[in-house]
């Protein structure tokens, strides 16, 4: 069942109305919602709806063990005997084959990936550890760990959620979100990000670029290479917003996973804007345990490499993931290295001219290092950094529309606005019926101003 789709559609208008009807019996609600989730997940693959439940089932059995009466190195023994299953099988599915080039020595197998993985396994993960650290965290109820687990919502490409944010939630006969207003906004915020702007930039730009680079001129190519930075922020901000929205209308508040990444001066700044649950996931999970940075310099520049490395890896088996992961894993070591070091200039047209020095140079690098990631190989990545490179002007070139598209998403963030993210007032004032009328109305206006055979969402396939 495809999000942006009519099936779906009807499928969550059903699940709304079963949800209020017994939004007072928190029970019966999260039921409800469990129920909701495994049809949607099982809409994809019924074996994905398997794997879901045995990896919740584990989840709430390590979280229930960890908070008996084990101590020392049985606790450990269980973590790690976690650990070791949940991310084992999410290795097997998404790195085996991989390993199996690389080495010779394993049978390539023929797995599809389940949808969403990533995010699920990270969700039990972060789980199991919190409980580890805080028994008292551990959850009873196995209708909570498998709802947390599977929330339909977020369950495909987050944000990633936090038992200790997202299961209160559920136990309350009282919504965490009552702004219905804001909740349709944010849906029809992320269905104009998706599908006016990220598809309109795949279908004219990105998707030509990196299947064929050599076909491009270096302006533009290096306007390709900037549409991909616009894209990928429409496409991944976009569903955000519509996880936000629709789990606002059930009365569930999802954590905020964006916040203009791209207005960022250092890379520091840029990782507090950009996919926050998997940054803070990464931090919490990875970073502070490695070390952190409550250690040597040379011991906390290792933990950066190595934490963002892995977290490149975690988008997929390739080399270019590993290079992009590496690429903002050394800007980090030198972000930390000069941090509070460089001198402050002394009057507010050279603060200002400063910051936009750091504006450009942080972006320039995050837009390069996008290359790596949007490439299906290192090899096409490349290509196009030498067609960028190469100053050569024949081939395919820039267009108008499409340099206004990309630099006005782009110039949004730098400008630092922020007028798109709240439902309009007088929009919010009118009678909720006409507000229903009007968001709907809108909602199906972006929907038909997209393309045929729309692609799915870019984080879909992580």
């Amino acid at each position: 069942m495809q999000l942006l789709s009519v099936e779906f559609a009807v499928f969550f208008l059903v699940v709304l109305a079963l949800a209020w009807a017994v939004r007072t019996r928190p029970a019966a609600f999260r039921s409800v919602l469990l129920a909701a989730s495994y049809v949607f997940y099982a809409g994809f693959h019924a074996g994905f709806a398997a794997l879901l439940a045995g990896v919740s089932l584990l989840t709430w059995w390590a979280g229930l063990a960890l908070a008996g009466p084990w101590q020392g190195r049985a606790r450990t023994g269980i973590l790690t005997g976690y650990l070791a299953l949940v991310l084992g099988e999410l290795c097997v599915f998404k790195y085996w084959n991989l390993a199996s080039e690389l080495t010779g020595l394993l049978p390539e197998l023929s797995l599809a990936l389940p949808v969403g993985i990533s995010f699920f396994t990270f969700q039990g993960v972060g789980y199991v550890m919190d409980v580890y650290r805080r028994p008292e965290e551990a959850q009873r109820s196995a209708l909570d760990v498998f709802l947390f687990m599977a929330f339909f919502p977020t369950l495909l490409s987050g944000p990633i959620l936090r038992a200790r944010d997202f299961i209160p939630q559920l136990r309350s006969g009282a919504p965490a979100w009552t702004d219905a207003s804001q909740a349709f906004w944010l849906i029809v915020l992320g269905l104009f990000k998706k599908v006016a702007l990220s598809s309109y930039l795949s279908e004219h730009a990105t998707r030509q670029l990196f299947s064929g680079p050599e076909h491009f001129s270096s302006p533009g190519a290096l306007l390709g290479v900037l549409a991909y930075s616009a894209q990928i922020y429409c496409d991944f901000s976009g569903y955000s917003d519509l996880a936000q929205g629709l789990a606002g209308l059930l009365g569930l508040r999802a954590p905020d996973n964006f916040n203009q990444p791209y207005k960022a001066r250092n890379l520091r700044e840029f990782w507090q804007g950009w996919h926050i649950s998997l940054s803070t996931w990464l931090r919490d999970y990875l970073y502070i345990p490695l070390g952190g940075s409550r250690c040597a310099p040379a011991r906390r520049n290792l933990n950066l490499l190595v934490t963002m490395g892995l977290g490149g890896l975690w988008h997929g088996a390739g080399l270019n993931f590993l290079a992009w992961g590496l690429l903002h894993g050394g800007g980090l070591v030198v972000t930390h290295a000069f941090s509070g070091r460089l001198p402050t200039p002394g009057t507010p047209a050279g603060r200002r001219l400063a910051d936009a020095a750091c504006w450009a140079g942080t972006f320039a690098f995050v837009t390069l290092a996008w290359v790596f990631f949007a490439a299906p190989d290192f090899d096409t990545a490349a290509r196009v950094l030498g067609r960028m490179a190469a100053l050569d002007g024949s081939g395919q070139g820039p267009t108008a529309t499409l340099a206004v598209v990309t630099l006005g998403v782009i110039a949004y963030q730098a400008l630092r606005l922020d007028w798109l993210r709240t439902c309009p007032r007088p929009l919010a004032m009118l009678p909720a019926p006409a507000q229903a009328a009007a968001l709907g109305f809108l909602g199906a206006l972006i929907v038909r101003m997209g393309p045929d055979g729309m692609l799915p969402f870019i984080y879909f396939s992580f």
